[in-house]
């Protein structure tokens, strides 16, 4: 993440041993520690909040071109049945064929 190796650890801690003194600095880490975790944890809730907004965002339009989808499928069936019936009204039956061919 910051590319620090052993000698910049090393220094770093040199300067805070000066500035913070022996007494204060395993407090010092400690409150740092804290302090990080809790940032990294509210970092993870955030990527989380964003991940699923995300996600909300992504399955509505699938939900919706479903539904568009759908609808249009109905139309086209509901039409296909109606030329379906109509076709068979006009189409004589096979007694009025024969009683016209006898006629």
């Amino acid at each position: 993440m910051f590319n620090i190796g052993l000698p910049e650890l090393i220094l770093i801690f040199i300067i805070a041993l000066v500035v913070v003194g022996p007494d204060k600095l395993p407090e010092v880490a400690r409150t740092l520690g804290r302090t990080f975790a809790q940032i990294k944890g509210a970092l993870e809730d955030v990527k989380e909040t964003i991940e699923e907004e995300a996600k909300k965002e992504l399955v509505k339009p699938v939900t919706d071109i479903k539904e568009d989808l759908k609808k249009e499928v109905e139309t086209i069936y509901k039409e296909a049945n109606d030329t379906i019936s109509s076709l068979k009204e006009a189409k004589p039956t096979d007694k009025e064929d024969d009683e016209s061919s006898r006629g």
